[in-house]
């Protein structure tokens, strides 16, 4: 049953801007509930109450959003948002960010220290972006784009970890872009312990063009010395089994907004897995070409 929603829709947003969207809800009997969110009629997230949309300059003028809540007995709603996206970013808005580690939901074992980081532009030409840590609302680390937290030190269960970026110079009520974490704190003895997601390669968020190809991989690390097993998936279909690099050819990069995601498995524990996600925006045509170098002969001559 939804109880509440958030954008109203349709939608409207400027390229090279974040949509937040948020749904909660209830089910009638006891039992778990799932969200799976879409863009574009692609899986992209869940179960998280919110998706963070990230549009661009090559977007289309239209996404399309929409998140399934089900419940354990199978009863199901789904939401659909329109989103119109218009133009391109003004001068003067706030910074933007383009990466992201770790993933926006994730377990932590009490004994587990975990880093979050997040990368930011501006538009701006010469605004750099300043960053602030917030935990269950209360204020942390001061303008640093990377955070290190101890599970032990947060209380068992869910706490939302906020990292806002925002310009320099900016006022109270002046807008910013917001990534928010959700972090699960779990008790878990040694001998028990899950594995560790090192940094990916790329490291998050991924744009190219179509008839490119791409290669991911990941580095992961079992602290009881347990051995691993991996599954990567692709929309939801699953692909390979094993911790070699996923190379991904231009046929499965079609255009749209692709989900990619490895899991690596202790089989042991109260959370024996640990995951890790791209994002992957495949742009028809081509992506704006990075500024050329310019060439040229310099005569050098002198007087006598």
């Amino acid at each position: 049953m939804i109880e509440s929603f958030r954008p109203a829709a349709p939608a409207r947003a400027v390229a090279a801007a974040v949509v937040t969207l948020h749904v909660e809800a209830r089910v009638r009997a006891k039992g778990e509930m799932e969200r799976s969110w879409s863009v574009d009629g692609v899986l992209t997230g869940g179960p998280d109450p919110w998706l963070q949309l990230r549009t661009g300059p090559h977007d289309p003028p239209g996404r399309t959003v929409s998140v399934e809540v089900r419940g354990e007995r199978t009863e199901a709603t789904t939401l659909f948002w329109r989103i119109e996206i218009a133009g391109s970013r003004a001068s003067g808005s706030p910074p933007a960010v383009v990466t992201r580690f770790l993933p926006g939901g994730f377990d932590a074992v009490t004994s587990e220290r975990f880093e979050l980081s997040v990368i930011a532009l501006d538009n701006d030409v010469g605004e750099i972006p300043v960053y602030r840590w917030a935990i269950d609302g209360s204020e942390l680390a001061g303008n640093v784009s990377a955070l290190v937290l101890e599970a032990g030190s947060l209380q068992a269960g869910r706490h939302i970890v906020s990292a806002t970026v925002e310009d320099q110079d900016a006022a109270p009520g002046d807008p910013a872009d917001v990534v928010l974490f959700a972090v699960n704190v779990v008790s878990c003895e040694p001998g028990s312990r899950p594995p560790v997601v090192r940094p990916a390669s790329p490291p998050g968020f991924i744009r190219i063009q179509t008839g490119s190809g791409l290669g991911l991989s990941i580095e992961v690390e079992d602290p009881d010395g347990d051995p691993l097993t991996h599954r990567w998936e692709v929309d939801g279909e699953r692909r390979r089994g094993d911790g070699r690099p996923l190379v991904l050819d231009p046929e499965a990069l079609r255009p749209g907004t692709r989900l990619v995601r490895v899991v690596a498995d202790d089989g042991g524990g109260p959370r024996p897995a640990s995951a890790f996600d791209w994002r992957i925006e495949v742009v028809s045509g081509r992506l704006p070409a990075p500024p050329a170098h310019q060439s040229g002969t310099i005569e050098l001559a002198w007087d006598g």
